[in-house]
């Protein structure tokens, strides 16, 4: 049915012709096979006054203007995007570990005193440690501890309260002075660390180090034992030093005539002239 039958058949209403009443039904329901009303008139083709500044256009659903480009790649973009950002972040910012570790050398006192008599031995060291800071962050130690124990006793425990900044994925070396006295029950050594004649004498103790740090804003701690070699070393063995009889050398010394004795000699040879 085309728009200008349709122009007819209206024309034809308008000049009174009823007759043409029934094709005109006939060509509305032709004209309305396979559709369906408009939600918004409901058919009648008018619309509320209020509604006539809302209603700008009517596009069909299927429009292709209505479809926007490339969605499924976009979309895929901006995920792709989200995960590597993501990974990024958890791979720089989780936390790994900062690991307190030792080489385990053998320890030589800076200073050591045995006294076999008060079976007493005294002992100055330097223990080190390596803190590695395996982040890619900086880690602030706020607290370091190293307990020395020999026969399951505390011999000392020294604290350093001082802050170490350790860099991201560096290591640092923290050293602590400790001062070991074995008396008491511990006193037997004395005699051990005295005979130094054949062989280096060495006391195994057992330290226990305790790092305490601050990993993100939060309060971390790494311990580490070990058992390490320390050389107790005594004064070494007094021998008396060999008796020597000092020699002397006599010798002759020549002195000058005295002023006296040059005035008799001269009274004498004036005497004798006289004579």
């Amino acid at each position: 049915m085309s728009y200008k039958s349709l122009a007819n058949t209206s024309g034809d209403l308008g000049n009174g012709n009823a007759s043409n009443i029934g094709s005109i039904e006939q060509t509305y329901e032709e004209l309305m096979q396979g559709s369906v009303p408009c939600p918004t008139c409901r058919g009648t083709g008018r619309i509320p006054s209020e509604q006539e500044n809302e209603l700008v256009a009517l596009i069909p659903v299927r429009d292709q203007r209505l479809k926007p480009s490339r969605t499924k790649l976009w979309i895929a973009l901006t995920v792709a995007i989200v995960l590597v950002i993501a990974g990024l972040f958890l791979f720089f910012f989780i936390p790994r570990n900062v690991q307190l570790s030792s080489t385990l050398p053998t320890i030589v006192p800076d200073h050591s005193s045995v006294n076999v008599a008060d079976h007493t031995v005294f002992l100055q060291i330097q223990v080190q440690y390596n803190l590695t800071n395996a982040n890619f962050f900086s880690v602030e130690v706020n607290n370091f501890k190293v307990s020395a124990y020999f026969n399951m006793k505390v011999i000392q425990e020294v604290t350093n309260a001082s802050v170490v900044l350790v860099p991201l994925r560096s290591a640092d070396q923290l050293t602590v002075f400790m001062n070991l006295t074995f008396n008491n029950e511990e006193g037997y050594i004395a005699e051990y660390c005295q005979w130094r004649k054949f062989w280096q004498p060495y006391i195994y103790v057992r330290f226990v180090a305790y790092a305490t740090f601050t990993l993100l804003g939060q309060s971390e701690q790494s311990v580490l034992e070990t058992f390490q070699h320390v050389v107790c070393l005594g004064p070494p063995p007094t021998t008396p030093p060999p008796t020597t009889t000092p020699t002397t050398t006599p010798t002759t010394t020549t002195l000058p005539p005295s002023s006296t004795a040059i005035k008799s000699s001269a009274t004498n040879l004036s005497i004798n002239s006289q004579v």
